[in-house]
């Protein structure tokens, strides 16, 4: 998290808000990858790529706080081409055939970047529709409260609950028991949120080096 937050307040300060969209695609080409390994939490299975789902919406937040919100359109077509390039690119390596000389790191190459469909897509529709609701409810609340720990604490508070429970039902409905999936969700939930109110520091420090 603390890396991940150095590297874009090094890109804002360098390129400004361009800096911020270079952030935003290279934690979506992060987010495809490390979206597909999972840590076990208290006996439960949670998808790695929170953090980088978090502070995407993060970013967000500053852009539409700075931009207005028709900065989200840009930020979902970012998402949305560096995910599916970087899906369909793995997807066509991992299927091309392989020399026998070289099978052993062929297989390991295969099991390192194998890619589970249903928690990819998971994990992009949950961010897409988050980041949407998000910049709705950033967006209203800055307006109407003026204050940025608000504004983002109670958008949070809504989106990373919306987050969870999407991709949950996307990626464990009909092969997880119901209670399991709450669960998960909940965990879940309490891991994003967590990072989502932590960096309401990084929304600060990019307000006052504007």
């Amino acid at each position: 998290l603390i890396l991940n937050t150095i590297i874009i307040l090094y890109f804002y300060k360098k390129y400004k808000y361009e800096g911020l969209y270079i952030s935003i695609l290279m934690l979506s080409i992060i987010l495809t990858i490390v979206s597909q390994k999972q840590i076990e939490v208290f006996n439960l299975e949670l998808n790695l790529g929170f953090i980088q789902s978090s502070l995407i919406i993060i970013i967000s937040n500053i852009l539409i706080q700075n931009k207005g919100p028709k900065e989200i359109s840009k930020i979902i077509a970012i998402i949305i081409i560096s995910t599916v390039s970087v899906y369909t690119l793995t997807m066509l390596t991992t299927f091309i055939t392989t020399s026998s000389i070289q099978q052993v790191s062929n297989d390991a190459y295969n099991s390192l970047f194998y890619l589970n469909n249903r928690i990819f897509f998971a994990t992009i529709i949950s961010l897409l529709i988050a980041i949407y609701i998000n910049s709705i409810l950033y967006h209203q609340i800055r307006q109407d409260k003026n204050k940025i720990i608000i504004s983002n604490s109670l958008s949070q508070i809504v989106t990373n609950l919306v987050e969870s429970i999407i991709f949950a039902l996307i990626s464990y409905t009909f092969k997880l028991n119901i209670l399991f999936i709450i669960e998960i969700i909940m965990i879940r939930y309490l891991f994003k949120l967590s990072i989502g109110l932590l960096s309401t520091s990084t929304i600060y420090i990019v307000d006052k080096m504007k």
